[in-house]
């Protein structure tokens, strides 16, 4: 049974213009074509395994479950 849901992402904000040039491309293109104006991504200090760690934390959190009962 599922009680709650966390999530996590990480805390570098990448515009379309920092994307744009590489692909050569421009925001305005991105953005009508994806909707996306930005996007996150982890800082290189951050793992896969700390995201994780900290969604389960806010599922465990939202369920109202005492973690020892997991």
């Amino acid at each position: 049974r599922i009680y709650a849901l966390g999530a996590a992402r990480g805390s570098n904000v990448v515009t379309n213009d920092e994307i744009a040039g590489p692909i050569d491309s421009s925001d305005e293109w991105i953005r009508q074509r994806t909707g996306v104006i930005t996007r996150v991504r982890a800082p290189q200090d951050q793992s896969l395994m700390d995201l994780a760690v900290e969604a389960s934390k806010e599922a465990i959190e939202a369920s109202g479950i005492d973690p020892a009962e997991i």
